[in-house]
């Protein structure tokens, strides 16, 4: 798509109302003894298209943590942006970055309509979560999910009882792909005679939105054999996991820790600590530290764990847990490596 002027105009006469700017300063208080004319960072956070906004016990809402501790006491101006309906992320990203120093985007694909916000608002800086964009003003933040899934896949093969198990994933992008591989990695690395079942929800970004086609593609897996599934699929993971508690078999939850939503299925959560990115991104600017670049999260950089909580302490056990606490401490090293992709 080219985009110009008349399309930059057309997209800000597009916003649904309620949906602009919105906020002032993080904490909401004004700082004693400052002068009004103190020029104060702007920071904008386009958060990933979610029915339950910001607070959708996943991505976003991890994110929104990482905003808020960046921000915690600074004297800074923070506008939020919730996407509900397709389409709605690029308008609201092209309006960001009329006003803002820094945006920040949340989640893979948004990247693209940042790009092209970036010609329109030639001074603002971008960072990028979960993509990676190779060009003055963008810092791109993202993860090596393979590596938290690793320990998932092994911590899956010690556990399951049928000896197969299973992964969903939304569709095929190199993010889904990463826990794809790190999860069969796992699991092979624990026992290589272990079956692992795999299924796509679909072929388009609202793979990652469809509950009910994430029970469908886990019953599949059931039927299959498969005692214990990985979602990697969003939204959709959420009927993954109501499949797993229907039939009474493990799930492990993706992004957020999860461990709560079905208490005695929800055998761990792969934890992709966007909050940390975030508040990497957001703090670096306020302390004017930002830098453009490629910054990579794992296991060493704290980006990436398994949850271990309440929830699921008695489901993993002690023994299977110290496995999984040597496995993570060989994976830092070097010692033992992760594939990031199929066949590596």
């Amino acid at each position: 798509m080219e985009w110009d002027r008349r399309t930059f105009l057309a997209l800000l006469g597009s916003l649904p109302a309620g949906l602009w700017f919105r906020g002032a300063r993080a904490d909401g208080v004004e700082p004693r003894g400052r002068s009004q004319n103190v020029v104060r960072p702007r920071i904008a956070v386009v958060y990933g298209r979610s029915e339950a906004g910001k607070f959708d016990k996943g991505f976003n809402q991890l994110a929104f943590a990482g905003l808020e501790a960046a921000c915690a006491g600074a004297d800074v101006v923070v506008r939020e942006f919730e996407p509900v309906g397709p389409g709605e992320e690029a308008s609201m990203i092209v309006q960001a970055a009329t006003e803002a120093d820094l945006v920040v985007t949340v989640g893979w694909g948004l990247h693209v309509a940042a790009k092209e916000a970036s010609r329109l608002s030639p001074s603002t800086r971008f960072s990028v979560i979960d993509a990676v964009v190779e060009q003055p003003r963008f810092q791109s933040l993202v993860f090596r999910e393979n590596e938290g899934a690793f320990l998932a896949g092994y911590l899956a093969a010690e556990i399951s009882s049928t000896r197969t198990i299973g992964f969903v994933g939304a569709l095929s992008t190199p993010v889904i792909e990463r826990f794809r591989a790190g999860y069969r990695g796992g699991a092979f690395h624990a026992d290589p005679t272990l079956t692992v079942r795999e299924t796509y929800i679909g072929t388009t970004g609202e793979a990652y939105h469809d509950p009910f086609k994430g029970l469908l593609a886990a019953e599949r897996l059931i039927e299959q054999g498969a005692d214990i599934l990985f979602a990697a699929a969003g939204r959709s993971g959420l009927g993954v996991y109501q499949a797993a508690a229907d039939h009474g078999v493990f799930a492990i939850g993706v992004d957020a820790n999860q461990n709560f939503l079905h208490p005695g299925t929800m055998l761990t959560s792969v934890v992709k600590r966007v909050d940390t990115a975030v508040q990497r991104a957001v703090g670096s600017l306020i302390a004017g530290t930002w830098r453009e670049g490629v910054v990579s999260l794992g296991l060493k950089e704290e980006g990436m764990r398994l949850a271990l909580d309440g929830y699921n302490h008695d489901l993993i056990g002690e023994a299977n847990w110290a496995k999984v606490e040597a496995l993570r401490t060989q994976l830092i090293a070097g010692a033992v490596k992760a594939p990031a992709s199929v066949g590596e």
